[in-house]
Formats: C-alpha cells, sequence, structure tokens
C-alpha cells in the first residue's frame, strides 16, 4: 500500500466506508525512471539504451516497470538522481526540469544562479519551457542581474512571435544583490522601459466587447449616459482624454464621466496615453434610437482547428469542518459556468458538487487518460482558499468539501494541480480559480494581439496560436481575500466572467476575457471600498510554451 493510503487511513480520511477499511490512494504524479531497452544472449544481458526519465503517474510508472520517487515528497537529492545523468548527457528536456529543480528549491533554498545556468543549457538548445523560465528570472532579478531587455528575448525566442510579446509590468522588482540600473537595448537601440507593453483601454459602461474599428452602441435619447472603464498601463498612466478633455482616473484606472445625448450621434473617442509615450484609442459612437438593432453576429474564422474542449468544474460551498464557513456562490456560480460552456461553446463538461479530496484528485487524474494531443482543458474551482507558508515559499491551496480549517491533510496544494496539469497530453489547459493560486509568472511571457489588428492579421494570428501548447491560470485575485458574493447569487469575478462569455459572439482569447473581467471586477469591488484585482498568467512550472486559451462559440 502506497504511503498516501496509508496517511488517509490515520488521518480519517474515509468517505463513507467502515473505519477498518482503507481509502484508496489518491493517483499522484511521481519522478519515473524507466528501464533501458535490454537484449538478451544467453547469459549475457546488453542495454541498448540508458534509462530514461519522464514525469507520469504513479500506475503508469509500476505498468512500465520504472522506479519513482513520489514528486510531492521529493527533495533536491533524489530528484536530480532521476534527472541530473540526462540531464549531464546533452537533453534539453531534463536540463529544463534540472533548472526547475534547483529553482524550487525542494528541500532546500532555491538556487536561482544554478537554475538559470541548466536553463540556459536548455534554452539555447531551443526548449522553449526553458526560454520562459530563463526570462522570468530576468525579469525578476533571481540569480541574475534584472535585464528586462534579456527577459524579453527569451521570451520572444519561446513564442515565436517577437512583435506579439512585450513586459507586462514597468515596475519589475529586483533582489539587491543582483540588481542592476535600467539599460539601453543594445538590439533595437532604446531605453528598456520602452519594452513594456502599452496601455489598453476596456469600457465597463455600456458594455463593450468588439474594440476594433469605430463601435456604434444604440442609447435613449434624450438622455444622460454614463461611461465607465478601466486603463491597463503597465509603465504607467500618464493622462485619459474623452474627446479632447482629460479625465481624471484612481490608482487602479478606474474612470468615470457622463454624456449627454441628445437626438443626433454622438462620436466619443478615448485617448490613453503612458509614462512611455505609448497610446492607446478606443472610438464608438452613441446611437439615439428607441428600438434595439439586431446583434453583431460575426463569422468565426474559418479553416482554424482549434480542437475538442473538455471542462472539470469545481464548486464548493459546504464543509463538514463547521468551522470553514458555509459559502453563498460556489456551486451555483459553477453550475452557471458548466451551463454556458456545455451550451454556448460546446466543451464537453464534468461538474463535480461539494466534492472530496480524492474525488477532485480522482478525476482531474482520469483526464490523462481521456485527453488528447490536439484537446484543450479547463479547471475551475469555486470554493475556500488558503496560504500555506514553508520557508520563503507560499502555495496556494484549495480546500474541498472534507478540508479542516486547522489540518492541511485534505486541502489540495496548487503545486498538485500544477503537477497535473504538466503531464497532461492535452495542447491548452486554462485553470480558472475563484480563490488564490500561487506560483504562476508573469503575464510578459505571452504573446498578444493588439486591439487595432487587421482581421487578415488576427486570422493568421488565431492559426499560429491554437498550434501552440499552453499552460495558464485566471484568478479572481492575487494572494489577498476576495468577495464571495456581490452580484446576487455569484461571486463579482464569476458574475464578470458569466457576463463577458454570455454576450461573446466571436472567438475569444483568454487574455481578453482576463482584461474585461478585470476591468469590471475592479469597479464592482470598488463600490464595495474592496480591492480585488484579477491575475492571469503562464503556470509556473507546467510547462508553458506560448499560446493561450480560446472559447469558441458553436
Amino acid at each position: 500500500m502506497h504511503l498516501w493510503a496509508a496517511l488517509a487511513v490515520a488521518l480519517g480520511c474515509l468517505l463513507a466506508a467502515p473505519a477498518a477499511q482503507p481509502a484508496p490512494a489518491v493517483p499522484q504524479v511521481v519522478d519515473c525512471l524507466l528501464p533501458g531497452q535490454v537484449r538478451k544472449l544467453g547469459a549475457m544481458v546488453t542495454y541498448l539504451s540508458a534509462r530514461r526519465p519522464v514525469r507520469t503517474t504513479a500506475s503508469d510508472c509500476e505498468i512500465r516497470g520504472g522506479e519513482y520517487v513520489l514528486y510531492d515528497r521529493a527533495d533536491t537529492g533524489s530528484a536530480l538522481k532521476v534527472w541530473l545523468p540526462q540531464a549531464e548527457a546533452g537533453d534539453k528536456a531534463a536540463q529544463a526540469t534540472v533548472g526547475e529543480i534547483y529553482e524550487k528549491g525542494m528541500g532546500l533554498p532555491p538556487d536561482y544562479a544554478l537554475a538559470a545556468t541548466w536553463y540556459r543549457r536548455a534554452a539555447e538548445q531551443g526548449d522553449r519551457r526553458a526560454q520562459i523560465n530563463l526570462g522570468h528570472l530576468y525579469e525578476k532579478g533571481l540569480g541574475v542581474a534584472r535585464d528586462p531587455a534579456e527577459a524579453l528575448k527569451w521570451y520572444r525566442r519561446a513564442t515565436g512571435l517577437p512583435d506579439a510579446v512585450a513586459l507586462d509590468s514597468g515596475t519589475v522588482e529586483a533582489r539587491p544583490a543582483t540588481a542592476a540600473p535600467p539599460r539601453r537595448d543594445e538590439r533595437v537601440g532604446q531605453p528598456a522601459a520602452a519594452l513594456f507593453a502599452g496601455p489598453s483601454i476596456e469600457l465597463i459602461e455600456p458594455p463593450l466587447l468588439a474594440t476594433r474599428g469605430a463601435t456604434d452602441i444604440p442609447v435613449t435619447p434624450d438622455s444622460t449616459r454614463e461611461i465607465v472603464g478601466q486603463i491597463m498601463a503597465p509603465a504607467g498612466l500618464l493622462s485619459l482624454t474623452v474627446n479632447g478633455q482629460k479625465e481624471p482616473t484612481t490608482e487602479n484606472g478606474l474612470f468615470q464621466t457622463q454624456a449627454r445625448i441628445g437626438r443626433q450621434p454622438l462620436p466619443l473617442k478615448l485617448v490613453a496615453v503612458d509614462r512611455q509615450g505609448k497610446r492607446a484609442a478606443l472610438e464608438l459612437r452613441l446611437l439615439p434610437q428607441t428600438a434595439a438593432p439586431p446583434a453583431d453576429l460575426r463569422p468565426l474564422p474559418p479553416a482554424v482547428d482549434f480542437g475538442h474542449f473538455y471542462a472539470l468544474v469545481i464548486g464548493v460551498d459546504s464543509y463538514r469542518d463547521r468551522q470553514l464557513a458555509k459559502l453563498k456562490s460556489p456551486v451555483e456560480d459553477a453550475k452557471a459556468l458548466a451551463n454556458i460552456l456545455r451550451s454556448r461553446y460546446g466543451f464537453g463538461v464534468e461538474l463535480l458538487v461539494n466534492p472530496t479530496r480524492y474525488e477532485v484528485i480522482s478525476a482531474l487524474a482520469a483526464y490523462h487518460q481521456k485527453l488528447g494531443d490536439n484537446d484543450n482543458f479547463l479547471l475551475y474551482f469555486a470554493g475556500h482558499g488558503t496560504l500555506l507558508e514553508g520557508g520563503a515559499i507560499v502555495r496556494g491551496q484549495w480546500l474541498p468539501s472534507d478540508a479542516e480549517k486547522n489540518n492541511p491533510a485534505n486541502w489540495i496544494s496548487n503545486v498538485e494541480i500544477t503537477d497535473h496539469v504538466s503531464i497532461f497530453p492535452a495542447k491548452q489547459v486554462l485553470v480558472i480559480a475563484d480563490s488564490c493560486y500561487s506560483g504562476a509568472l508573469t503575464r510578459s511571457a505571452m504573446a498578444r494581439i493588439g486591439a487595432d489588428t487587421s482581421d487578415k492579421d488576427r486570422q493568421h494570428w488565431l492559426k499560429l496560436m491554437a498550434t501552440k501548447r499552453s499552460r495558464t491560470v485566471l484568478t479572481s485575485g492575487g494572494l489577498a481575500p476576495v468577495l464571495d458574493s456581490g452580484s446576487g447569487k455569484h461571486s463579482v469575478f464569476a458574475q464578470a466572467m458569466l457576463d463577458v462569455l454570455a454576450a461573446n459572439t466571436d472567438v475569444l482569447e483568454t487574455q481578453h476575457l482576463y482584461r474585461e473581467v478585470a476591468a469590471r471586477v475592479a469597479y464592482a469591488a470598488d463600490r464595495y471600498r474592496f480591492e480585488q484585482v484579477p491575475e492571469y498568467a503562464p503556470i509556473q512550472h507546467a510547462g508553458h510554451e506560448a499560446g493561450d486559451f480560446f472559447f469558441v462559440p458553436k
């Protein structure tokens, strides 16, 4: 019996079975060392190939005759025994894994300098995972001098789309021991600050999804319409003007103004300028009319094979431990999302209501066999979340229905979720957490398409990105608590997401979904004098290479 099964018995993690029967073993991700191929000639055994390390499930490793180390209990030494020989032999995937072992620490303090060394060896051989990880170290100044231009170089090499990648933040933190002053990028001859992404304008009221070109919005004649939105400016916002008049914004970029409407169309032009001189413009017309126009049903781009879509949707609002308060919205949020994914976007959906830890991990593990290389997988969790600190590392935890407030035995670590996601054969995976999810990279590592991109260029971009491997996470907030309710029977985050998905009629990349949701959440939370900032980024150490996750209406 596995050690986990024994622990489960000791901790009383039984569902409804008699106390004398052990709980079934929870599927585990392991570092597996598969045997080499052999040739037997009489009494002589000749190895045709060396033993090969893989990351897989414990059951798969056993079936294939391998030896394994439970990944969540491996330390630096045991993990290196599996991966280091292959890495030293020049295998780029193993080199990237060794870099991750040193970056994580795994029982020891992280060694970012050694991680950078191994990432570089793999990155120079073209390993995209290592290129993104190396770029992250340069962006944060971990183990290497902080160098935004060098970070951007590796991000762009990984995505293969240099014009679609820019850094996401102009205030990247640097470690004092490795900090370096801003420099000019020798390749492009511009200050490093100019490498950051430009501003974007997201309109909250009136609702607006399509932002390419001028957009007509029906309004009531002889009325006043409130215009509400948010500016996202990674390098810092310098100014916002509406029809040439400067408008104030809050610290998180929210703005609010009034438009007086008569009987004639009223054009509006919003222009945001950031502190590096980049600008974004949004043009629309308010059209006075008494009848609503037909919905804009733009056809989907043809000849783009997005593959099949699957979703595991989890909502937990009731807990066996009475110290964990009953929540109002998670189950309703999960049911509503499952419905819209199934009916509007054609997902094959599995819905779990108030599941135990075993039920969650078992359902997740089943997708190892179900998913194929051209499939897409979405994992959604709404429920209590908490943080577990281990030295300098803070890990997010999801709490299933059998979780106990002061006992982490049945908590689900984000590291465990990441381990399963990392070995899925699926092309693109998106985790949506209306709870905390620590351990993400920055959004800088992702290719983004501009709002002013032509339809022809956008279709080319969609075709290209639909082939890329991505592992990303959209969260309702950072490491701070988030609102459970505030929008009727749904959480603020879930309601914003459901609204955007329901109104959408085009292929929707999650980058766009994130911006729309973040603006709506910021506005709604501001009314409660509560700060909640959704995040979207690649999942660290999950095998993200490039690309995005797409929602394709039926």
